[in-house]
C-alpha cells in the first residue's frame, strides 16, 4: 500500500465514523513489516499525557516494525497563508494553546507519515449548525512542509 492509499483510506474513514458518530476518537492504523494492519487507539486527558503518549509511539512503532502509519484526531487549527507565515506564527507565540486563539477552527485531521520522512495531511472542518447533528467539510489537503503538528514524525 502506498502512503497516498494509506492517507485515502484513513481520510474516508474518518468521514464514515464521524457520520455515524458524530466524533471520532484518536487513533493510528500502521503498517508492519509484512503490511499486516496494526490499529491503535490514542488516549490523553491533557497535553501532558498527550506528550507521554507521543514518545511511547516514537519508540514502540519502530520497535514494531511500522513502516507508515495513519493518524486520524479531531483537533483545533489555525491556517495561515505563506505570504503572512511569520506574522501568523508570531500571533500563534501569544497564545498558550491553540483552544485560545480567536481564529481557531474545530477539525477532523488525517496525517499520514512514512520512516523516510515523506508526510501527506488533511483536515475536514467540523460544521455544527444550529440544528441538526454535526457535519464535516469537504476534505482540505495539507502542504504538510508549512503544517505544524505532534504527528508528523513519529518515525524519524
Amino acid at each position: 500500500m502506498t502512503l497516498q492509499e494509506l492517507f485515502d483510506m484513513a481520510a474516508k474513514g474518518a468521514a464514515m465514523l464521524f457520520a455515524t458518530q458524530g466524533e471520532v476518537h484518536p487513533m493510528l492504523h500502521g503498517t508492519g513489516p509484512t503490511g499486516a494492519p496494526i490499529f491503535i487507539p490514542l488516549i490523553w486527558e491533557d497535553q501532558r499525557e498527550k506528550t507521554r503518549v507521543l514518545k511511547r509511539l516514537r519508540m514502540a512503532l519502530p520497535a514494531f516494525g511500522v513502516r507508515q502509519y495513519a493518524i486520524i484526531s479531531e483537533a483545533w487549527i489555525v491556517e495561515c497563508w505563506a505570504k503572512d507565515a511569520q506574522k501568523a506564527l508570531d500571533r500563534l507565540a501569544r497564545f498558550e494553546t491553540l483552544a485560545d486563539h480567536p481564529d481557531r477552527r474545530e477539525a477532523l485531521t488525517v496525517t499520514a507519515a512514512d520512516k523516510d520522512g515523506n508526510v501527506i495531511g488533511g483536515y475536514f472542518y467540523i460544521l455544527r449548525p444550529e440544528h441538526g447533528p454535526p457535519k464535516l467539510s469537504p476534505l482540505h489537503n495539507d502542504d504538510v512542509r508549512e503544517t505544524l503538528g505532534d504527528f508528523t514524525d513519529l518515525l524519524l
